[in-house]
C-alpha cells in the first residue's frame, strides 16, 4: 500500500461516504443496493493492491464521499449535514481506539471472517444473513467501547432491526476506510495543515481520474 495524498484522499472519501449513507438510511430508510454492496465489499477486502481496489476499482463508487470531503474542506456548510461530519469524526476516533487494542482488533477480524463465510454460503454480499452477521460483529466489538456513535434520524426507522443492522454495517465499512487512511499515512493533523492539498486532490480525482 502506497502512502500518497491520492490514497489518503480516497480513504477519507470512503469514511465520509459511509457517514453519508448512514445519515441517508437513518432519515429515509433506504439507500442504493449498489452503495451498500460497495460498502460491504470494502469490509471483506483486507489485502488490496491499492486504495481504490477496496472500492471496486472505480472512482465513481466514491462519488458521494468525494463530494462530501470537498464540501467539508471548502467549508460548504449547506453541502454537508453536521450529523455526517459528526459520524465521520466518530468513525476516525473509533478506528484509533480499535487499532490500539490488539485483543479487540483480533476479535473484529475473527467476526469479519465469520461473516465472510455467510457471504460465500449465500453468494450475496447484501443478503440479510451477511448484513446481520456483520452487525453482530459490530455489537460484539465496536459497541463495547466507551465511545459510541449516536445516530439520529427517524425514530421509527431506527427501531427497525433490519435498518439498524445496515447502519452498523455501514459504520463498520467506515472504520475499514479509516484503517486505510492510517495505512496510507493519514493523520488527524492533515485536516488542519493539508486541507488545500486534499481538496485539490479530491477535485483532480473527480475531473481527471487517478494519476
Amino acid at each position: 500500500m502506497t502512502k500518497s495524498v491520492q490514497d489518503q484522499t480516497l480513504a477519507i472519501a470512503g469514511v465520509f461516504q459511509s457517514a453519508l449513507l448512514v445519515d441517508e438510511l437513518a432519515r429515509q430508510g433506504q439507500i442504493s443496493p449498489t452503495d451498500l454492496e460497495i460498502a460491504v465489499s470494502s469490509i471483506f477486502n483486507t489485502t488490496p493492491q491499492s486504495a481504490i481496489d477496496i472500492y471496486g476499482g472505480e472512482v465513481s463508487h466514491l462519488r458521494q464521499g468525494l463530494n462530501g470531503i470537498r464540501a467539508l474542506l471548502s467549508r460548504d456548510t449547506k453541502g454537508l449535514p453536521q450529523d455526517v461530519v459528526r459520524y465521520a469524526m466518530g468513525i476516525m476516533h473509533i478506528e484509533g481506539k480499535v487499532r490500539e487494542n490488539k485483543t479487540l482488533l483480533s476479535k473484529l477480524s475473527e467476526g469479519i471472517e465469520r461473516s465472510r463465510g455467510q457471504k460465500e454460503y449465500f453468494d450475496n454480499l447484501i443478503h440479510d444473513s451477511v448484513i446481520g452477521s456483520l452487525a453482530n460483529t459490530y455489537i460484539e466489538t465496536i459497541s463495547t467501547l466507551s465511545f459510541r456513535i449516536q445516530v439520529t434520524g427517524n425514530p421509527t426507522l431506527l427501531q427497525d432491526e433490519r435498518i439498524a443492522s445496515r447502519i452498523r454495517t455501514l459504520l463498520l465499512a467506515g472504520i475499514r476506510s479509516a484503517f486505510l487512511w492510517h495505512q496510507s499515512g493519514g493523520h488527524r493533523w492533515h485536516f488542519l495543515f493539508r486541507r488545500g492539498l486534499i481538496l485539490r486532490t479530491a477535485r483532480q480525482i473527480q475531473t481527471q481520474g487517478l494519476q
